[in-house]
């Protein structure tokens, strides 16, 4: 997935994992992080509740959590900012700082990576279904009545 991918911007490496997925690594100073992120904001740019929609991808995950966590074998913190990302990170230590350790926290890094990636991509297909059903619903909501009208008619 990231063969031919370069840094950009603030040094972090991000490869497409599907619509609204992204792996990421990202360094820092003192620790470095391998990270799988969930923002369908650019897929639904016109949506209101872009927070939803990667809430219900990120729900798909979570039911998974102890599969994703056993395949990793490395400490995942599971995130839902403020905003409306959802993510999966895993930091090992060590970072542009560390220059004497580079190749050891590199090599940690994409063993690390590689299994956050065989962890999650089971279910992103899956997730990717979840969103966009939480975008038809938000758009039609009376889909969820079989009848195709109001729920209060038959009364």
């Amino acid at each position: 997935r990231f063969d031919n991918v370069e840094a950009k911007g603030r040094n972090e490496i991000s490869a497409s994992a599907g619509s609204g997925f992204l792996f990421r690594y990202q360094p820092s100073q003192g620790s470095t992080s391998a990270m799988f992120y969930i923002d369908f904001g650019p897929v639904y740019p016109e949506s209101e509740n872009v927070q939803d929609i990667n809430q219900a991808a990120f729900e798909v995950l979570r039911r998974e959590r102890e599969a994703i966590e056993e395949k990793v074998e490395h400490e995942i913190e599971w995130k839902e900012d403020d905003f409306r990302r959802r993510s999966l990170v895993c930091s090992v230590d060590g970072g542009y700082g560390d220059e004497d350790s580079w190749t050891e926290i590199h090599d940690e890094l994409a063993t690390v990576m590689a299994s956050l990636e065989d962890a999650v991509n089971p279910y992103l297909d899956e997730a990717s279904d979840a969103a966009r059903q939480s975008v038809r619903n938000r758009d039609n909501p009376d889909d969820s009545n079989p009848d195709g009208g109001d729920s209060t008619d038959n009364q």
